[in-house]
């Protein structure tokens, strides 16, 4: 059919028409493009802020079910100060966590109480998880204001009240 040359001819022209239709690059199109920052996602404060407070709020549920356990001796203390170890790491995370995030100047007071009263917990959680007798225990703070700190961050962040909205964490 095609000479060897003839089926050379071929090739190179097709390979140009289809060069052709190819737009040139301009470099400061290239270069523009790499300037360009990246797009900044918006932060849903509220899943936010349920992923920093769920784990510890699920971890503080076991609390009356080990407690009770110790109480009518179901369970060891061993395993109460193990409940209660966890807590302590719990309280830390969630404390430094809310700290570290960013968050909206509406509830940025709220966040730094509870943050500051997470961490306040930590010491009386140790001191249950590593002193076996209930007597050289830490008393714990009174937490009233956490939960009303707690409430306002849910009611401006249209979360559901304090109770709820953890279920997706556990």
């Amino acid at each position: 059919m095609f000479g060897p040359m003839k089926g050379l001819a071929v090739i190179v022209g097709l390979a140009a028409l289809l060069l052709s239709g190819c737009s040139r690059v301009d470099s400061a199109e290239v270069a523009a493009e790499a300037t360009r920052s990246p797009t900044v996602t918006e932060i849903d404060y509220g899943q936010q802020y349920l992923a920093i407070v769920c784990p510890k709020n699920i971890e503080g549920d076991k609390q009356k079910e080990s407690w009770e356990n110790l109480e009518f001796g179901v369970d060891t203390p061993q395993a109460y100060r193990k409940w209660a170890g966890d807590m302590a790491e719990a309280n830390k995370v969630e404390a430094q966590a809310l700290s570290d995030a960013e968050w909206p100047a509406e509830v940025q007071k709220s966040i730094d109480k509870i943050a500051v009263a997470a961490y306040d917990d930590v010491a009386p959680y140790e001191s249950r998880a590593n002193k076996p007798d209930p007597e050289d225990w830490d008393d714990f703070n009174d937490s009233a204001s956490y939960g009303k700190a707690a409430s306002d961050i849910r009611l401006k962040l249209d979360l559901p009240p304090r109770g709820e909205g953890c279920d997706a964490f556990k």
